[in-house]
């Protein structure tokens, strides 16, 4: 696994989750999260990911932008 992208309203769920998601990675692929490429960013500010700007924008038609 190279890249991993998880997107939810609640970044306390977020949060909640890389124990768990870094204690598999430990045990099944012998991986771990990088700690200092781990961030918990506000869509709306824009992330960069495999290449692409993403950004989320009030519309429904297309919510997210690249």
């Amino acid at each position: 696994m190279d890249d991993l992208l998880m997107l939810d309203h609640n970044p306390e769920k977020l949060k909640a989750m890389e124990h768990p998601i870094n204690s598999w990675l430990v045990s099944n692929r012998l991986q771990r999260l990088n700690h200092d490429k781990t961030h918990l960013t506000n869509l709306s500010e824009g992330i960069a990911y495999l290449g692409y700007r993403l950004r989320q924008v009030d519309s429904p038609s297309q919510p997210l932008q690249l």
